[in-house]
């Protein structure tokens, strides 16, 4: 006998899926972030290859790809940009008009650049506006899209002896900035002979064990004219990796951006009595921090002398040596140079630094972090490759001296010193 089957299925047929990210934002502002959403009802979420749900929060720049999966097995792909707006640029960070004679005027020029492919409206002022001035006067303007925006600023100078003047940059869309610029300039009403004067700078020792030196600063003049100075506005340069400047009795001390390699420090010193020889009794007294330094002996430089008399004067310097250089495992914790295997940059730093370390052996390889008195603040691991240089990026740190050491299992291993200056 024939025998006979009928079977049944069911075949359910759906369309592709397709799927779209939204985001909040496709550029970021400095501390800003994104959050990209998925639309809902699938079962599997990946981002960047990663698990997860519908929604993704993001705060660096780059390509973010979605992969969904829905009940039935079908799989559907999305990806989208996300990048990093640029902070407005300064032609400058300081303005020095030098010295002008009462009632003269000088310019100088201020560029600002947009990187960024939307126009940024600012707002600019002199905080003090006493004998400075900017242009426009209306105190507004717009950088266009990857363009610049030229501000130009006038010293009329009124008065004798030193102007500081900070001129303030306020950037409000798309993102909220600020540029600081510090102007100064010195005036002088003219007399018919300058005032003849001498400085000197005493020689000092200084061992990375200390915490502090001072350091005497010298001045005299036979002119009797010099009685009549009252105030003297110095500026020296020196060696930031080395000295931290602290305080300066008598007067007041300013700490001015950093010139390529060198500080620039600007000291205002009151004066009493003018000696006409070089006496025991120094003009005034600066205390620095001891720091560990990128040499072992290096200059503090006395390169400028204002006040509201002319003044006659030669430059000075005074020699800052180390004494008691550190060494730990045989290796010479100062003056490493720039081809060494492990670096900080840059050194010093404000505590935004990043290390770049090239093992000479391939393996498990360490990064740890030392304070001055040997406590041990950080450590970090990798798998390296001989020669390979491998970058990362120092914690927060305080200001300070550091010490950094690469080492692998062997028994290899680099030291660097790491100075922060806030």
């Amino acid at each position: 006998d024939a025998c006979s089957d009928t079977v049944e299925r069911v075949v359910t047929v759906v369309e592709p899926q397709s799927v779209s990210i939204m985001t909040t934002a496709t550029s970021l502002c400095p501390g800003q972030q994104a959050i990209l959403r998925a639309p809902g009802g699938f079962t599997v979420y990946r981002w960047n290859s990663v698990a997860g749900d519908s929604t993704y929060v993001v705060t660096d720049s780059g390509w973010y790809r979605l992969e969904v999966h829905d009940r039935f097995g079908c799989i559907a792909h999305d990806s989208i940009y996300v990048r990093h707006r640029m902070r407005l640029r300064s032609s400058d960070t300081i303005i020095d008009f030098g010295v002008l004679e009462v009632g003269q005027n000088a310019q100088r020029r201020i560029t600002l650049t947009n990187s960024n492919d939307t126009a940024a409206p600012v707002v600019f002022l002199l905080a003090d506006g006493v004998d400075f001035s900017i242009s426009p006067t209306s105190g507004i303007g717009t950088v266009p899209p990857s363009d610049s925006f030229e501000l130009v600023l006038s010293y009329n100078p009124t008065r004798e002896g030193a102007t500081l003047d900070t001129l303030i940059i306020v950037q409000r869309a798309p993102c909220d900035d600020t540029l600081r610029v510090i102007v100064t300039g010195q005036a002088f009403r003219r007399r018919d002979q300058p005032i003849a004067i001498s400085f000197a700078i005493e020689d000092v020792v200084i061992s990375p064990l200390d915490p502090s030196v001072t350091i005497r600063v010298y001045a005299w003049s036979g002119s009797p004219s010099a009685q009549d100075l009252d105030t003297l506005w110095l500026e020296l340069h020196y060696n930031p990796t080395m000295l931290m400047p602290r305080e300066v009795a008598p007067g007041s001390l300013t700490v001015l951006p950093t010139q390529g390699e060198r500080g620039l420090l600007r000291l205002m010193l009151p004066v009493d009595t003018m000696p006409a020889e070089r006496s025991a009794n120094p003009l005034a007294i600066l205390h620095a921090a001891v720091l560990l330094g990128n040499s072992e002996i290096d200059s503090l430089a006395l390169t400028r002398v204002t006040s509201t008399l002319p003044l006659l004067y030669q430059p000075v310097a005074g020699i800052v040596r180390y004494t008691d250089l550190c060494r730990i495992g045989g290796v010479r914790l100062l003056g490493q140079n720039r081809n060494a295997l492990l670096l900080v940059a840059p050194n010093p730093s404000d505590g935004n630094a990043t290390v770049l370390a090239t093992p000479m052996e391939k393996g498990k390889a360490l990064l740890d972090l030392f304070s001055s008195d040997g406590r041990h603040l950080w450590h970090t691991g990798f798998d390296a490759k001989a020669g390979t240089p491998y970058a990362f990026v120092l914690p927060p740190l305080p200001a300070g001296s550091y010490f950094l050491r690469l080492s692998t299992e062997s028994g290899w291993f680099q030291w660097t010193p790491v100075i922060i200056i806030r």
